[in-house]
């Protein structure tokens, strides 16, 4: 999409969070219901030719990795 629209910034938002006490599993099971429901986090887009091509995939179990950051240092403020 950004060969349509070159603004660096315009589909990609970044932004963090502090988060505590997350059940795994939990967490799983809400983003499978979450991308079960709408496409939209399923729709991924790829040119082929010089055409834009958008598709969206079937509903399947994510991976999601289990990542201790409790030795990792803060990122500074900023």
């Amino acid at each position: 999409m950004q060969h349509r629209a070159p603004r660096r910034d315009a589909y990609n938002l970044t932004w963090r969070m502090r988060v505590a006490g997350i059940d795994a599993g939990t967490l799983r099971r809400a983003w499978h219901l979450v991308t079960e429901r709408h496409e939209a986090l399923r729709t991924s887009f790829s040119r082929r030719d010089d055409t834009v091509v958008q598709e969206v995939r079937p509903a399947v179990e994510s991976e999601l990795a289990e990542v201790c950051w409790d030795t990792v240092p803060p990122l500074p403020a900023g």
